[in-house]
């Protein structure tokens, strides 16, 4: 028997725990898993200027509150421009929330093959 979780294959109980675990820990501290966030230059009214460069996860959990900033979902290709840190820190955590529903976090799923029937032959 097999685990599925997070869209990945675990042989033990032991080492899908231990994955749940890893995965919590980057969903608490690892922003860049799910977005891109780029400290703006300019304004709305002058247009802003969005830089190449982008902030590092520990950047993206202590955004500055006098900033704007601009938070692309790196799986949903959503983008939002303009936002106050604020907005921003709600967004990120927005993003992560439809993230880990993708990869469906609250989910271990027991996958074996089936006993009755040779299926192989379909996926080989």
């Amino acid at each position: 028997m097999a685990y599925y979780y997070a869209q990945q294959t675990y042989d033990t109980k032991a080492e899908v725990d231990a994955a749940v675990v890893a995965f919590k820990d980057r969903l608490d501290n690892n922003p860049t898993d799910w977005v891109t966030v780029k400290l703006l230059g300019g304004s709305e009214t002058d247009g802003w200027i969005v830089p190449t460069e982008t902030l590092t996860d520990a950047e993206i959990n202590n955004l500055s509150g006098d900033s704007f900033y601009s938070v692309i979902e790196v799986h949903g290709g959503n983008t939002y421009t303009g936002l106050t840190s604020a907005e921003a820190i709600t967004k990120v955590a927005e993003v992560r929330t439809k993230y880990a529903q993708w990869k469906l976090v609250n989910t271990i799923t027991e996958t074996y093959a089936p006993t009755n029937v040779d299926m192989s032959v379909y996926v080989s």
